[in-house]
This record gives C-alpha cells, structure tokens and sequence, in this order.
C-alpha cells in the first residue's frame, strides 16, 4: 500500500474570487433601483420637504422664540440648496441637504412649541382649528359630501368642548380635546 495517500485540497479554489466579483455585481445590479428611480425618489423626497418646511414656518411664524426663526431660516437655507443640487444632478448632495433641512425644520419647531406657553398652544390651535373647519366644511359642501360633513359636525363638538375647557383655565384638559 502507499503511505501517501491523495489529501483534499482544503485551499481556496483558483476560481473562487471571480465568482465572488460575479455574485456581488448580480447582487448590486439586481438590488439598486434604475437611476431615472433614483432621481425620482429624491425630487420627491426633495419636494416634501419643502412642503414640510412650509408647515414648519407657520408653527415658527406664531411664535416669538427668535432661536427658533433663526434655526427655521437655516432650514430653509439648506433646503434651496437641495433645490440647487438637484437642479445640477448632484442627487447625493441633493438628498443630503433635504435631510439636513428636515432636521433643523424640526428642531425650529421643538424650539417654537416648548417656548409657547400651554395657553398660547390652545389658543393657537383653535383658531387654526376654526379656519380648517372652514375650509373644508365650504368643500363638503361644494361637493354635497355627507361623511366629510358628518365628520366637520363631530369635530365642532370637540372643538366646542375644548373651547369651554379653555375658558374655564383647564389648559391641559383643552389642549387634550
């Protein structure tokens, strides 16, 4: 019999580092989306927060924290930069950006609300509440649509509940409403 008898080649197989360039390429085709995809979802992403920013700026509007109006201008700064980045196709930079000015919208709006008293929110929130109603008690209307109607009816209750809280002192209690 002979000694040497045949071992395994436990080493790495000659072809091993080509599949694995193979299989990370299938991989990074098959998972990222096409560019045109890409470039979509950051124009919107972009998009919304402008939007958001809009809603941001009337949070900070009512408020007098002049912190706030400072972080709430830094946020809008930062997303016309987006807006500049995305024009020239630096969807990178583009995204970057939009995240930043998300993120100062929102610490400018933490800033506004805790510096508002309870009362100031209520008060706030009320008359924001009143034109909304109006709004869209003129669309339901506009449109003969008896849910939308049915559901402006039920947050006058409320409304009419909070503001009775509000009147006695009950801040908290009406803010709840």
């Amino acid at each position: 019999m002979n000694n040497k008898q045949r071992q395994p080649n436990l080493g790495p197989h000659p072809l091993m580092p080509v599949l694995a360039c193979v299989f990370l390429l299938a991989v990074t085709l098959l998972s990222a989306p096409p560019a045109a995809a890409q470039h979509d979802d950051v124009q919107s992403y972009v998009e919304r927060t402008g939007e958001l920013l809009e809603l941001a700026g009337d949070v900070v509007g009512e408020s007098s924290n002049q912190q706030a109006r400072r972080v709430m201008i830094d946020a809008n700064d930062l997303h016309h930069r987006s807006l500049l980045m995305l024009e020239q196709g630096n969807w990178r930079a583009a995204l970057s950006f939009s995240q930043r000015a998300r993120k100062s919208g929102q610490h400018a709006v933490r800033i506004a609300r805790e510096s508002q008293s309870q009362e100031n929110r209520v008060r706030t929130r009320l008359e924001r509440y009143r034109e909304f109603r109006d709004q869209i008690l003129d669309r339901a209307r506009e449109a003969n649509d008896e849910l939308a109607l049915r559901f402006v009816r039920e947050s006058e209750k409320q409304a009419l509940r909070a503001t009775d809280q509000y009147r006695q002192g009950n801040h908290s209690m009406a803010e709840q409403l």
